[in-house]
C-alpha cells in the first residue's frame, strides 16, 4: 500500500527543519560578526546546486511549453543590503496549464532527481565513501530547494484548486481514484520515501551541529 501520508509528513519535516536551520545558521554567523549579507552569501553557496536545478527546471518547463523566456539568472545576486535574489527566470504571462507546468517544475523535477539519487545510493554497514557524501549533499540541497516560491505557487495554484475541487466532487459522489498496483510504482514511491528520509535526517543533523556551535559561542 502506498503511504502518501508518510510522503507529506517527510516533506513537512524538511520544510520545518529548513526553517530551523536557517535561524540557527543566521544566529551563528551573526555571533561571528557577520550580518545579513554574509548570511545570505553563505546560504546561497551552500544551496547553489539546488538553486541552479530549481531555476533550470523553470527554464526547461517554459521552453517545453513554448513560453517566451526573458532574463535568466541562476546565480545569486544582491538587490540591496537587505535582500538577495537566489535566481529567477522571467517569462511571459502564463495561462492555466502553462502556469502549472512552469510553476510546479522545480518541485516535480526535484522529486524525480531525489528518486534517481536514491536508486544510486549504496551504503553498507554505514561505511561511507566519498561518492556517498556527494550524494547525501545533493539530497540535502535538492530537497531544500524544491519548494515553490510564492510566485511559483501563484502560477500553479489555479490548476491545483480546480483539481482539489474535482477531487472533492468525485469523492462526494463515490468515485474512487484508481491507484496502480504495478510493482514499479511501489518501488518509485519507496525510493522517494527513502530519499526524503535521508533529507530529513541530514537537515536535523545539520541543524543540531549549528545549534551546538551556537551554544559554544
Amino acid at each position: 500500500m502506498i503511504n502518501f501520508g508518510l510522503l507529506i509528513l517527510e516533506l513537512g519535516l524538511i520544510y520545518l527543519s529548513r526553517g530551523h536551520l536557517t535561524k540557527q545558521l543566521f544566529r551563528l554567523i551573526n555571533s561571528l560578526g557577520g550580518g545579513y549579507r554574509a548570511f545570505t552569501a553563505i546560504w546561497s553557496i551552500i544551496f547553489l546546486p539546488g538553486t541552479i536545478i530549481h531555476e533550470m527546471s523553470h527554464f526547461f518547463a517554459a521552453a517545453f511549453t513554448g513560453t517566451h523566456i526573458g532574463k535568466v539568472e541562476i546565480f545569486p545576486t544582491f538587490n540591496d543590503e537587505q535582500s538577495i535574489r537566489l535566481g529567477s527566470v522571467e517569462t511571459q504571462q502564463l495561462g492555466l496549464f502553462r502556469g502549472f507546468i512552469v510553476g510546479s517544475a522545480p518541485f516535480l523535477i526535484g522529486l524525480g532527481l531525489l528518486i534517481w539519487l536514491s536508486s544510486t545510493l549504496e551504503i553498507s554497514n554505514f561505511k561511507f565513501q566519498i561518492s556517498n557524501f556527494l550524494q547525501l549533499y545533493l539530497f540535502f540541497t535538492i530537497s531544500n530547494s524544491l519548494f515553490l516560491s510564492w510566485v511559483d505557487f501563484k502560477h500553479a495554484l489555479p490548476l491545483i484548486v480546480i483539481a482539489v475541487i474535482l477531487g472533492a466532487v468525485f469523492f462526494a459522489i463515490g468515485v474512487q481514484p484508481m491507484i496502480s498496483t504495478d510493482p514499479l510504482i511501489f518501488e518509485i514511491i519507496s525510493r522517494l520515501q527513502t530519499a526524503l528520509a535521508w533529507s530529513v535526517g541530514i537537515n536535523v543533523a545539520a541543524t543540531g551541529l549549528v545549534w551546538g556551535a551556537n551554544k559554544l559561542l
